[in-house]
């Protein structure tokens, strides 16, 4: 008698004499697998499952030819039909089936391998997919409830095989929270409640990524109770004189500091200082151990080398709890202020559920000045019932902007209520002073210095730690000699002697003293440790899982053999388990003894796997820093030009258009941060470098690519600062590329630019060539928001030449353009603005002052409405020039001290000379010499930078104008003589020379007119 052996449980197979049977075609497989379910069935029941879309003499042709296959590949009749209308199993073989098994209980478990007929699948058979996937669901519901049942009779919960069942029930169905509840309880139960927490945070991300809900209340709650439950032995700690040996004194001025602070209740900090391993954490922690959390949000995070030129990556964990303290405590906050912060921090967005700003759009994406007011803001309302103690790690490797953040919230005086405690490395003082000097001069910030033990204090170390190990004075002198009193090299040498009680002088010092911690480790355990070791931060375990492959228990088994030797430690923030290095030193260690190529391709793995964690939204930009940083390390210079240019053009698209799109803002900021130059032209070099180095080894279009997002970036940027001549060449060359390699958005983007540059140095001929250019690529690709811009920069190219009546005509086509609907007008509030304000220039250069007053009104108003008030400085000069000309000299004092807040504010420099210049005219004539000077001395300093004749010639009109006045009053002449030591008449011929080469420039005639004056 033949034996067939029939598994339908996972992926299907079929063998008979230890061989596979191979099935010509999938139906007749299919054909085969459904009796071996039902044993029998009738030729119309097949015909119908199997060919039930097509004519029915073939469909039974097909039947018959199917029935005849399946006989050939077995070579014997296993198919039988005793009845003409039926087909059947021939009982004369055995067929011995795993669903069989299953629905007779012959060990049921056993049976069940998988998802019946897992992978398999039938062309043009959708009656018999359907069977498939009711007779899947029964067979896998059956096999759940038989485990329950098994598991609730179970007497022995914390029984090896509970965990095998929990198992069992998640690879059946990956949502079924009651499975992961079972065995939550279970690791909980036995101790391991990190395996719990884990698989908590697997379950989360797979309901949040799949289905897009959040855990049931009961799963919640029980994973809620597993982390106080875990939390509860660690309060109960007590740090005795050996776990923290000669630092009482400075935790002693650490906890005065802050019993200031509680009296107060304003914002003060302490910074830690010493070398590396002095023991600056451990004193933090201690501190942190000591006090009462009852009304405190703790917040920590860690600068790291590597990431000092990657802006404000620091402050991004503190911005990720600041988000689960607002939804914990149900904190409402206006959107707009959601929309700020969400703009230099993505995450913030979950706050009102949305994935970025609807009004924010690319070319002004970072308002930074705007949202650091609106951090204060939200500070301060977080802190009126808990305060927060804010620490920072290892500040000298914070970047500027990072810095510049944190110093507003120390200074403000808003109230917010956040004790600041910082640890830094000794030897990088000069990059820290300059950010603390302010904070301690305004008694703001206390520093505390950690110095090495003395060969004294390291024997009573030695002797406290290891009281029944005997060492004489000379072996305590070379143990100091060893250490050099450094605490860390201490707690290592004792760790390697820890047990023996005997001594013997370590050999390579640290390096061996290093080296022993690791010596019982796993090659699995090592593995891990090299991937951690690539992460200057916190490692999230799921990454880990992606990375590896590996299943989270398993995962959580190496990661607790490891943590039990105390190199790493685990920190669980509210639902999320991360892993880190106990010291930076035993990082360094496991990254600088992997090969040089290992560490490149490990470096090369995690990129991908971070890489396919991006949303395509704009959250990824929380990613491009350190996407840039592994590719980088790993040599795929390809994938870090990308990453680099993306993470710097974050920084630099803030709008480089005169008049930026609108961007929902919340308020006039007290304070400010913004990017250093000295930052983004180390940028640029390292970028420079990577092109350099990536000529041989990256794909030519790729490269291609990123040189022209990289010349348009650097380009735009040195047009900006008034650089033209290094600006315009890398335009010029980013046209070059754009143009011969078809790029039409490079193109517009390198058109605009040129255009920019047009304007800021009054070339209109230059600007016509290049709106044409533009026009062009924009009626092409029917870019619709482009036209109207376009219109607006046409106008004023006709305004630039004195057609005033077709620019007038313009800026109202422009105006129209974006009126069209609310979104549209509120988008580009901005350039309605901007055409307005050139209406009221156009008033203006036809000497009708007050009208023009009236648009420059209706500009200004409309900016402070949409909260975007950089364009003021522009704005309120222009308006200041038309008030100071009808010799309203109050009105005009305001405006241009208004314009000059701005300009301070936001960096700016587009006729700022201009509003320099006239305070310096006003301050003289109110008697103000000393301030008159200095804002001459801005006037010349921003006309330099921006080399327009049109500024040059209004300050040689301020300087003709004041030594008009000079020569009137002797006092004055005495004082300003060094400042401007040419006659009137000269003045005023060189602004003459400046002047009229522009028909629109009445300004001429003032100084014609003090010629005349002069000369008489």
């Amino acid at each position: 008698m033949y034996h067939i052996e029939v598994k339908l449980f996972n992926t299907p197979e079929v063998l008979m004499k230890q061989k596979k049977v191979l099935f010509p075609f999938r139906k007749a497989e299919a054909l085969f697998y459904y009796l071996i379910v039902n044993k029998e069935a009738s030729r119309d029941e097949l015909v119908h499952l199997l060919w039930g879309d097509i004519e029915e003499t073939t469909a039974r042709k097909n039947l018959r030819n199917a029935i005849y296959k399946i006989k050939k590949a077995f070579g014997l009749e296993v198919l039988v039909s005793p009845k003409k209308s039926i087909v059947m199993l021939n009982p004369e073989f055995i067929f011995n089936s795993d669903v069989e098994n299953f629905i007779k209980n012959d060990n049921p478990l056993q049976a069940y391998k998988g998802l019946f007929l897992k992978g398999f699948f039938v062309k043009d058979g959708e009656s018999f997919e359907e069977w498939m996937y009711l007779k899947r669901e029964e067979f896998r519901e059956r096999y759940v409830k038989i485990i329950y049942e098994i598991v609730t009779n179970h007497n022995h919960k914390q029984d090896r095989s509970i965990e095998i069942y929990g198992r069992q029930l998640i690879e059946a169905d990956e949502f079924d929270e009651r499975a992961y509840r079972i065995l939550m309880k279970y690791y909980s139960e036995t101790g391991a409640s990190n395996k719990a927490i884990a698989l908590y945070n697997k379950l989360k991300t797979a309901l949040e990524n799949e289905l897009g809900v959040l855990p049931e209340n009961l799963t919640t709650g029980l994973y809620n109770e597993i982390v106080m439950m875990r939390e509860q032995p660690e309060k109960k700690k007590n740090y005795n004189s050996l776990s923290f040996y000669g630092r009482k004194k400075e935790l002693e001025a650490i906890k005065h500091f802050y019993r200031q602070f509680n009296t107060l209740e304003e914002t003060r900090g302490v910074l830690i200082q010493g070398e590396a391993g002095i023991g600056k954490t451990k004193l933090k922690e201690i501190f942190l151990q000591q006090i009462e959390k009852k009304d405190t949000y703790i917040i920590e995070s860690n600068c790291y080398q590597a990431e000092k030129e990657y802006l404000l990556k620091p402050w991004n964990p503190v911005f990720s709890r600041l988000i689960d303290i607002i939804i914990e405590n149900e904190i409402q906050f206006p959107d707009m202020w959601i929309n700020s912060i969400a703009c230099l921090f993505p995450a913030f967005a979950r706050l009102n559920n949305a994935k970025s700003n609807p009004l924010l759009v690319k070319e002004d994406i970072l308002q930074y000045h705007m949202a650091a007011e609106v951090i204060i803001e939200v500070l301060s309302m977080i802190t009126i019932n808990k305060k927060i103690i804010l620490v920072f790690e290892d500040l000298q490797w914070m970047d500027d902007m990072s810095w510049q953040l944190l110093k507003s919230i120390l200074q403000s005086k808003k109230g917010i209520k956040i004790f600041f405690i910082g640890t830094a490395r000794e030897g990088y003082e000069l990059e820290i002073d300059e950010w603390l000097v302010h904070l301690v001069k305004e008694d703001k910030l206390d520093k505390i210095t950690l110095r090495r033990f003395t060969n004294k204090e390291v024997g009573e170390f030695i002797q406290l730690s290891l009281p029944k190990l005997s060492i004489s004075d000379e072996g305590l002198k070379e143990i100091y000699e060893d250490t050099e009193g450094n605490t860390f090299f201490l707690v290592e040498y004792i760790n390697s002697i820890q047990g023996s009680d005997t001594w013997g002088r370590i050999s390579s010092k640290t390096q061996d003293i290093l080296k022993s911690r690791f010596i019982d480790i796993t090659e699995e355990g090592i593995k891990i440790l090299n991937l951690l070791s690539l992460f200057f931060h916190r490692v999230p375990i799921d990454i880990l899982w992606d990375i590896t492959g590996k299943d989270a228990v398993e995962i959580m088994d190496i990661l607790e053999e490891i943590q039990r030797k105390g190199i790493i430690r685990e920190i669980v923030e509210s639902d999320k388990v991360s892993v880190e290095f106990t010291h930076h030193k035993l990082r360094e260690f496991i990254y600088n003894r992997q090969s040089f190529t290992r560490r490149k391709l490990l470096h090369n793995k995690v990129g991908k796997v971070l890489e396919g964690r991006l949303k395509k939204d704009y959250s990824d930009r929380l990613l491009y820093s350190t996407l840039a940083y592994h590719f980088k390390e790993a040599g795929n210079f390809e994938s870090a030009l990308q990453y680099s240019i993306q993470n710097l053009n974050i920084y630099l698209d803030y709008c480089h258009e005169l008049f930026p799109t609108m961007v929902d803002m919340p308020q006039e900021p007290d304070s400010v941060f913004a990017i250093s130059d000295l930052q983004i032209l180390k940028h640029f070099e390292m970028i420079e470098e990577m092109m350099i180095k990536g000529d041989n080894t990256i794909e030519k279009i790729e490269l291609i690519n990123s040189r022209q997002a990289f010349l348009h970036m650097k380009g735009r940027y040195l047009i900006r600062l008034g650089e033209y001549k290094e600006g315009v060449k890398y335009i010029h060359q980013l046209l070059e590329y754009a143009e011969g390699y078809k790029n039409s958005d490079y193109a517009l983007k390198g058109y605009l630019q040129m255009i920019y540059y047009g304007i800021q140095t009054h070339q209109t001929e230059l600007m016509r060539e290049y709106i044409q250019l533009a026009q062009r690529i924009a009626v092409e690709k029917k870019l619709f928001d482009i036209k109207g811009v376009l219109t607006r920069l046409l106008g004023l190219n006709k305004m630039m030449i004195g057609e005033y009546k077709e620019a007038e005509k313009l800026m109202i086509e422009s105006i129209n353009h974006f009126s069209k609907n609310k979104e549209l007008s509120q988008k580009y509030a901005m350039n309605i603005a901007a055409c307005y304000n050139y209406l009221g220039e156009l008033r203006r250069y036809k000497k009708e002052f007050k009208c023009a007053l009236i648009y420059y009104d209706k500009a200004i108003k409309i900016c402070k409405e949409s909260k975007v008030y950089r364009s003021l400085s522009f704005f309120s000069t222009c308006a200041g020039q038309a008030a100071m000309d009808m010799d309203s000299y109050t009105e005009a004092l305001n405006y241009f001290h208004e314009a000059v807040k701005y300009y301070n504010r936001y960096d700016l420099v587009w006729r700022r000379s201009v509003a320099e210049g006239y305070l310096a005219l006003l301050m003289v004539m109110k008697g103000e010499v000393s301030t008159a000077i200095e804002h001459l001395e801005y006037a010349e300093e921003y006309a330099d930078k921006m080399q327009s004749p049109y500024e040059y010639g209004l300050i040689m009109r301020v300087k003709a104008e004041i030594k008009d006045k000079m020569q009137q009053h002797k006092e004055l002449e005495e004082v300003l003589k060094e400042k401007l030591d040419k006659k009137v008449e000269e003045y005023c011929n060189i602004g003459l020379g400046y002047l009229q080469q522009f028909n629109y420039s009445y300004e001429a005639d003032h100084l014609k007119a003090l010629l005349r004056k002069d000369s008489k």
